[in-house]
């Protein structure tokens, strides 16, 4: 029998890669950095004036940025990418003091709310018998 898991599981496209000028990475690396390098040279494109080679610098430091930012994960916790740690630290600190409930806020002062079970009690095997003695 075989596992067919890896070919078209979630993370299919984990282990493929795609070769660039010698520069082997996935493809998320490769899309990330692409739009690190466009994001740092359009960042630092006001600072030409000074010299030409500030954007060019841009590029290389928002692509290393980007790649860093979407292929290492954290090291605790659910181990996520770095760049969706910083969008859920955002997003915690605009719905502080809010109530949530299915992730979605909940309006406090409007009256009466009754909070009921949505889910059956899981009944586990070894507590259904009784060994006699």
């Amino acid at each position: 029998m075989y596992s067919l898991t890896e070919l078209t599981g979630r993370k299919r496209n984990e282990d493929r890669t795609i070769v660039i000028a010698t520069f082997e990475a996935s493809k998320k690396a490769w899309v990330s950095g692409l739009v690190g390098a466009a994001g740092g040279t359009l960042l630092l494109i006001p600072l030409m004036l000074i010299s030409p080679a500030i954007p060019v610098l841009g590029a290389v430091f928002g692509a290393i940025a980007a790649v860093w930012l979407v292929t290492h994960r954290t090291r605790t916790g659910l181990q996520q990418p770095l760049y969706r740690k910083i969008l859920d630290r955002k997003a915690a600190k605009q719905l502080h003091g809010q109530l949530l409930m299915c992730m979605r806020p909940v309006r406090t002062g409007a009256g009466l709310s009754h909070v009921i079970k949505s889910s059956r009690p899981v009944v586990r095997a070894e507590c259904t018998h009784t060994e006699k003695a």
